[in-house]
């Protein structure tokens, strides 16, 4: 893949021990908006990513949506 900066994109695999295929999601595809992230996952098991969107000087939060 191509490296893109400061552009939130979020990876998982299947199998736990990550040696399956990995997917790839973009959540945030404006450059300068994914500073500082933190991973955290929801009482419903979904996967979620705060973060700094530095363009527009806020805090933002991105949810996995099954």
């Amino acid at each position: 893949r191509d490296s893109v900066d400061w552009v939130l994109v979020y990876g998982e695999c299947p199998q736990a021990d990550g040696n399956g295929i990995w997917s790839w999601r973009v959540f945030d595809s404006s450059p300068g908006t994914a500073l500082d992230p933190s991973l955290a996952v929801l009482a419903d098991g979904r996967p979620a990513i705060a973060y700094y969107d530095g363009t527009n000087q806020r805090i933002m939060l991105a949810v996995r949506d099954y």
